[in-house]
């Protein structure tokens, strides 16, 4: 598991959050040097919430890791631009969660 909680300027925020969504779009995620691979299809969540002392937000991203000698194409895509890359034929498989910038109630 990988956690993220720091303060970010808003400016930090928007190219931490831009480095995920370009990843996403290539099917991959490094988060705290955890390597994921993404599925076509996910479940996600958004919570928002108001409390006295101010606002948060919760982004949840779910999906099930496909078993052992099954790919679905992102993955296969990202084995075949890994291998080009670096010369491996073979890649990571792990789930982790982020968590940044949520204060705990």
């Amino acid at each position: 598991m990988a956690k993220i909680k720091q303060e970010m300027s808003r400016e930090e925020l928007v190219s931490f959050l831009e480095r995920i969504l370009s990843e996403l779009k290539e099917g991959k995620l490094t988060v705290a040097e955890l390597p994921l691979r993404l599925p076509d299809k996910a479940k996600v969540e958004i919570e928002t919430e108001t409390k006295k002392d101010g606002q948060e937000i919760e982004l949840e991203i779910k999906w099930q890791v496909p078993a052992e000698g099954q790919e679905d194409s992102a993955a296969a895509t990202g084995k075949e631009q890994l291998a080009a890359s670096e010369g491996q034929t073979e890649t990571a498989s792990e789930e982790g969660e982020k968590e940044c910038g949520k204060d705990q109630a």
